[in-house]
């Protein structure tokens, strides 16, 4: 008895030490995202919309991993994604970055970026405005000035 307590308390001392224990779960890791797109106070219907994640220099989206349209009243809803994890992580946060990007036509805008340590939320609702001072995006654009592009604001 004594032995296999032992065992059992030595079995729980490595899982907290190799920072990970199992505990199974569903990690979000890009929320769901839903909005509306406005270009000069009209809706804006047939934009593209692409969703990207990771990498910091893909701000056109050319790695996207979800691709969706707007419906006739400029609506847009794209899918997230959770995956099931059969251990969790004790000591450390991973770090997340996506984007939303939105082209018509001939351009590309970058609508939405987020990052930061932890998990993304598992929702997100925003406002797409488009107006004729909005910046389109490049590869060329410089990564410190790229957060001042995006034209969209969580909530309607």
């Amino acid at each position: 008895m004594v032995i296999k307590m032992k065992k059992m308390i030595l079995t729980i001392l490595l899982f907290l030490c190799s920072a990970c224990v199992p505990l199974p779960h569903f990690e979000t890791q890009r929320p769901h995202v839903s909005g509306i797109l406005i270009r000069n106070g009209s809706p804006l219907s047939e934009a593209t919309l692409r969703v990207s994640v990771g990498g910091h220099t893909d701000w056109s989206c050319s790695k996207a991993i979800i691709v969706s349209k707007t419906d006739s009243n400029g609506y847009f809803d794209l899918e997230g994604d959770k995956s099931f994890r059969f251990f969790r992580t004790v000591i450390g946060d991973p770090f997340y970055i996506y984007q939303l990007c939105i082209s018509t036509g001939d351009k590309m805008f970058l609508g939405y970026t987020a990052r930061g340590v932890g998990y993304p939320q598992d929702s997100l609702t925003l406002k797409c405005k488009i107006t004729p001072d909005s910046k389109s995006v490049d590869e060329n654009t410089p990564i410190s000035e790229i957060h001042k592009f995006a034209i969209c604001t969580p909530g309607i």
